[in-house]
C-alpha cells in the first residue's frame, strides 16, 4: 500500500467558454500498480463530498462538463473520468459569473517543513461578490467551505482524499494546511487550455 498524489481535472464552461482546474489530492491506502481503481475511487470521492460545494461557489452560467483522474507520480497512469451530458450540471450560486475573464485566486498554505504554497484558480467569481477586490462575505464562505471539506478528506472506498500542493520540480506533494483569498485575481485565458494534461 503507498501514499501517492492523483489530479483531479474539473473540467467545464463558464458563459460557453471551456475551463478547466486542476488539483492535487492524495491518500494513503492506495495499490502503486492500480491506477485506474485509485483514480476513479477520487472521482467518486469528489462527486459524493465536493461537487456541491464546488457548484455552490459558483454562478449559474458555469456547467460542470467532465471530471478526469490520473497519478501524477509516478508516470504511467491510466486515466480515469466521468463525464456529464452538455448544460445539465450547472452552479448553484444564482447569479451568471461576472466576466468572461475573472478568476479568483486561493492560496494553499503547506504543512510545516514545506518550501512553497500552492494556488488554485477558481473558473469564474459570481456578479457582485467582488467589489474593489474584495471578496463578499456570503462568496468567501461558500469558498471556504469547498476548501475546508478538501483539505478535511473526501472519504473513498477505504481511503480519505486530502487536498494537496504538488511539486512538479522535486516531483513530491504535501498536504494543505490552510487556505487564504488572493487579492491578485488571474484570467480566464489561462485557464482555457488543458494544464497539467501532458
Amino acid at each position: 500500500m503507498a501514499t501517492e498524489p492523483y489530479f483531479l481535472s474539473i473540467q467545464g464552461s463558464v458563459q460557453g467558454q471551456y475551463n478547466e482546474c486542476v488539483q492535487c489530492f492524495q491518500s494513503a491506502g492506495l495499490v502503486s500498480n492500480d491506477t485506474a481503481s485509485a483514480g476513479e475511487n477520487l472521482i467518486q470521492a469528489w462527486n459524493a463530498h465536493l461537487k456541491t460545494a464546488w457548484l455552490s461557489m459558483l454562478p449559474q452560467s458555469y456547467f460542470l462538463d467532465l471530471v478526469t483522474a490520473r497519478r501524477a507520480f509516478p508516470k504511467p497512469s491510466v486515466v480515469s473520468h466521468v463525464q456529464f451530458p452538455a448544460f445539465t450540471v450547472p452552479g448553484m450560486f444564482g447569479v451568471n459569473a461576472c466576466a468572461y475573464n475573472l478568476c479568483p485566486c486561493v492560496f494553499l498554505v503547506p504543512v510545516m517543513g514545506t518550501k512553497s504554497g500552492g494556488r488554485t484558480f477558481l473558473p469564474c467569481a459570481p456578479a457582485g461578490q467582488l467589489v474593489n477586490n474584495a471578496y463578499q462575505a456570503g462568496y468567501s464562505a461558500q469558498v471556504q467551505a469547498y476548501f475546508t471539506t478538501a483539505i478535511s478528506g473526501a472519504a473513498g472506498s477505504g481511503t480519505n482524499w486530502q487536498l494537496s500542493i504538488y511539486s512538479r520540480k522535486l516531483q513530491v506533494a504535501s498536504y494543505v494546511a490552510a487556505v487564504t483569498q488572493s487579492t491578485r485575481l488571474g484570467f480566464q485565458g489561462k485557464r482555457r487550455t488543458p494544464m497539467g494534461s501532458a
